[in-house]
């Protein structure tokens, strides 16, 4: 049954073909959607407890230590990118 309505799509027109995609797209969407809300509400919107607000402080933490080293890194990464492309511009123009 699946297959024969698979053949029929294939075999169809263009439009028909935009429309399946259209639908089928619509319909994965929600599906995602929904079971997002359901692990946002399983493990994220949970009744604060001491568990919760521990779990929680590390996350910040962890978070916030991962930010800084990101933050370090991009720093580090155009610092060294900016001195390259001068040090090409130098050698160009030799000056």
């Amino acid at each position: 049954m699946f297959s024969k309505l698979l053949k029929e799509i294939q075999n169809g027109n263009n439009a028909d073909k935009k429309a399946w995609l259209i639908v089928l797209s619509g319909i994965s969407m929600v599906i995602v959607i929904i079971i997002w809300f359901y692990y946002m509400s399983s493990f994220v919107f949970k009744n604060p407890g001491t568990e919760t607000q521990e779990v929680q402080t590390d996350f910040w933490k962890t978070f916030s230590t991962g930010l800084g080293v990101t933050g370090e890194n991009i720093a580090s990464s155009t610092t060294t990118g900016i001195s390259d492309i001068i040090s090409k511009i130098k050698d160009v123009t030799g000056k």
